[in-house]
Formats: C-alpha cells, structure tokens, sequence
C-alpha cells in the first residue's frame, strides 16, 4: 500500500489543502511519470463505467468549463479502508 500525498493543492496565502485518493496502481505509476493525476477509464472499477458515466453527464449540465475530462475521487480526510468496496489488490493509498 502507498501512503503518499500526490499534490498539496495551493491555496492563498501560502496555505495548502491535503487530499486522498484511493488509485489503481497504474494510474499512480502514471501520476508519478507525469507529475500530475488524471482520470483515465481504463483504471474505473468494473461495474463502475456506467455510474462515472452519470457522473459526468450531470458535470457537463452544471459546471460551466467541463471539458469531459473522467472525475478522481477525493477525500479530505483519509478514507477509512475498513469498509467495504474502497480497496482491493489493484489499488494504491495515495
């Protein structure tokens, strides 16, 4: 498991916002060649597809500069991996 913070999200005056993120070992592999996280289909849960689908259909009616892009999931706290569904082998604690 990694327990690393990706990015600090800068806010003003010099402070910063952690966040966490549940990925698939890919997608982390990736965010660290790149620099940066994106969201990226390949790397959905099956049986998810069709709910990120709904997700960003409902995105593109009400966020004005949507461009499509796949949502990452984040939390402001540290999700706690005891319940059921957030973790299995192909995931990454970022």
């Amino acid at each position: 498991m990694n327990t690393r913070t990706l990015y600090d999200i800068n806010a003003k005056k010099g402070k910063s916002m952690k966040l966490w993120t549940i990925q698939h070992k890919g997608a982390w592999n990736n965010a660290k060649e790149k620099g940066y996280l994106e969201g990226n289909q390949d790397y959905i849960t099956e049986g998810f597809l069709d709910s990120y689908k709904w997700m960003m259909k409902q995105m593109s009616k009400r966020l004005a500069n949507y461009q499509g892009n796949n949502p990452i999931w984040l939390w402001l706290n540290r999700p706690d991996l005891r319940q059921c569904g957030h973790l299995n082998e192909r995931f990454a604690v970022i």
